[in-house]
């Protein structure tokens, strides 16, 4: 808890700042420890990613109600996933493949090396290593068509795999992990039509690096590093003063990026900004140049969600809560949420089901709902699970699938929700406790 309160008391100081800124289940069932200790084991003996055994990892699903990319500007119909992936982050970092069945709710999934090292930020309270949320960052693993990626922060590379066509729930390593060129990455970016990617950097050499990649053969080396002045060391200390989410606008024109400022900083170094480089597609260049903009209000500019068939983005701010920012007019934007009960409101999604958004809080352990076009607060679900609070999360079809990964006393989990019935109706099915990871988990990503 050390690494939130020293995120609460820089948002408290943000808040001063900007005034304007404004059942438990008892029905889960853990795996033996003997069944999944050769799988510990083996994992460890796969990471040169030459051959990668895909291992069984067996969670523990608490069911609470049963169940009856990103949403366009009106709802649409939307297929559901059929697996999720998230990372372990440990030290020999992994990629946790979970399938999702058909009522939505996950099942026993498999694990996979990627070949790279996980590691932590270091909690500025404490100066050890952060007890939660370990990147400080929305997007650490992403899918793009069939293809999965992952950042390994310990040794500065990239992951890449290969998505089983005829079970997602299976990877299968592309290539090796290749250098990205910066310090600690955080988040990936991936454009399907560029065949580019891009990854966020928040150590000592801060910033942006790009480069291509190919189904068949994997990534190419990366471009030299577009810097940011972060004044940050290795490993880098948090979670503020640091990379939020990178990633690519709807039609790969642009490279947007996050940027979390540092409240507690009174000479006001680092306010935060959203940093955009324009990308050519005509040839998947990426500009060395970017234009940076701090939007009226904010500080924590963290985890951000597209609204696809629009120029709008659903974006967190861990000082109040959230906004919808205009690509074209970042400096105002065009709605905002407050919310009255948020330790450290950071993650977001968008559903199609609902034509809505949903931000999650590692320190409070609820899925908020939003109007996009108005900010207006339609749901807060308090959940009643026992986890302390959830990061990453992404909508799929009729689901929000959310990443808990508890803080070194409670066990890593997926929360499952159902929002299928349209706005306000978000109800807890599964509380999928997950064996193999642990308070380190980041990401989370769908196929």
């Amino acid at each position: 808890m050390h690494y939130l309160s020293s995120l609460v008391l820089a948002l408290a100081l943000a808040a001063s700042i900007d005034a304007r800124a404004v059942s438990k289940n008892k029905n889960r069932r853990h795996m033996d420890p003997a069944t999944m200790a050769p799988a510990a084991s083996a994992a460890a003996g796969s990471c040169s990613g030459s051959d990668p055994a895909a291992l069984n990892v067996a969670g523990a699903a608490a069911t609470g109600a049963s169940p009856d990319a990103n949403a366009a500007a009106a709802p649409a119909a939307e297929a559901g996933a059929k697996a999720i992936y998230f990372m372990t982050n440990q030290d020999e970092n992994s990629v946790i493949m979970l399938p999702v069945q058909d009522d939505g709710t996950l099942a026993d999934g498999s694990i996979i090396a990627t070949g790279g090292k996980g590691a932590s930020l270091i909690d500025t309270k404490t100066g050890q290593p952060a007890a939660s949320d370990t990147l400080a960052s929305q997007g650490s693993v992403r899918v793009v068509g069939s293809s999965l990626f992952a950042v390994n922060a310990g040794s500065n590379s990239l992951s890449m795999f290969a998505i089983d066509p005829n079970d997602p729930a299976k990877l299968a390593p592309v290539g090796q992990p290749v250098g990205t060129g910066g310090d600690f990455p955080t988040s990936v970016a991936a454009s399907a039509s560029l065949k580019i990617v891009c990854v966020g950097h928040t150590g000592a050499a801060a910033g942006i690096s790009c480069a291509k990649f190919d189904e068949a053969t994997g990534l190419s080396a990366f471009d030299p590093l577009r810097p940011f002045d972060l004044k940050q060391s290795n490993p880098p200390t948090g979670p503020l003063n640091g990379i939020g989410i990178t990633f690519f606008n709807e039609d790969s024109s642009s490279l947007i990026t996050t940027v979390k400022g540092n409240p507690m900083d009174s000479s006001g170094a680092f306010p935060g900004f959203v940093s955009v480089f324009a990308v050519d597609t005509a040839t998947g260049s990426v500009a060395t140049e970017d234009t940076k903009t701090t939007p009226n209000g904010t500080a924590v500019l963290f985890g951000t969600s597209p609204i696809p068939g629009t120029n709008h983005v659903l974006t967190t701010d861990a000082s109040f809560g959230s906004a919808t920012l205009d690509l074209a007019n970042l400096a105002q934007p065009v709605a905002r949420t407050a919310l009255d009960n948020q330790a450290a409101t950071c993650w977001a999604t968008v559903s199609r089901a609902t034509n809505s958004g949903f931000v999650t809080d590692v320190g409070v352990n609820h899925l908020v709902e939003v109007d996009l076009q108005t900010g207006e607060l339609i749901h807060d679900l308090q959940s009643q699970n026992g986890n302390p609070g959830m990061i990453d999360l992404q909508a799929s079809g009729k689901m929000v699938y959310a990443l808990a990964p508890g803080n070194g006393t409670t066990p890593a989990a997926v929360t499952v929700f159902d929002v299928g019935g349209g706005r306000a109706s978000a109800t807890e099915v599964q509380n999928f406790v997950v064996s193999g990871a642990d308070h380190r988990a980041m990401g989370m990503a769908f196929a």
